[in-house]
């Protein structure tokens, strides 16, 4: 699965929006996985409990991450067996640009994955103007306050933050200052 966002003037992105559904390309170079891992001090300490943050195209290892959660037929990827208990927050400038929304709805509404793992989601735009569709969601760029007002354990989580480099040093301060242990907080250098 690929993930591109179309930038104005992008020649990359504008050309791989040109692309038919289907079309195959050979690409080289990054490997690696994304799942949760057990093998994190800070996962094992907050017990599975955690909170991703996105930021724009900073969802995309999240829904990698997510998809391997989702598809597994093992009980639990943790030592105990215990499942994850996840709450993603994610932003974008308008409804409209959310990716992977229905993806990331039917995670929520399947309950649980196999294994008994949660996830719970909450979406926030930063611009109404923006956003010709009614918005009845959370507006604002994501905050502490923000992070506190959905998630109130969200002090004793590990959180996993993607996005921009800005947003990234903010939260990490704000949520060091909330109390979260530094540690505890994970970021994913991607977008």
């Amino acid at each position: 699965t690929i993930s591109i966002k179309r930038k104005s003037g992008g020649l990359c992105s504008g050309w791989m929006h040109s692309c038919d559904p289907g079309q195959t390309f050979e690409v080289a170079g990054i490997g690696g996985s994304f799942g949760l891992h057990f093998a994190d001090a800070a996962l094992a300490q907050t017990e599975g409990r955690i909170v991703m943050l996105a930021a724009g195209v900073g969802i995309t290892p999240f829904v990698a991450m997510l998809r391997d959660l989702f598809s597994k037929t093992v009980t639990s990827p943790k030592p105990d067996g215990t499942p994850f208990n996840i709450h993603l927050i994610y932003s974008e400038k308008s409804a409209e640009e959310f990716a992977f929304f229905e993806e990331l709805q039917r995670y929520c509404k399947a309950g649980t994955a196999p294994g008994g793992h949660r996830l719970h989601s909450t979406f926030t735009i930063t611009s109404l103007q923006a956003s010709p569709t009614t918005w009845g969601g959370l507006t604002g760029r994501i905050t502490p306050a923000m992070v506190q007002q959905v998630v109130p354990d969200f002090v004793s989580r590990t959180v996993f933050m993607c996005g921009p480099q800005a947003f990234m040093d903010v939260m990490r301060v704000g949520l060091v200052e909330a109390g979260v242990p530094d540690d505890h907080i994970l970021e994913e250098n991607f977008a």
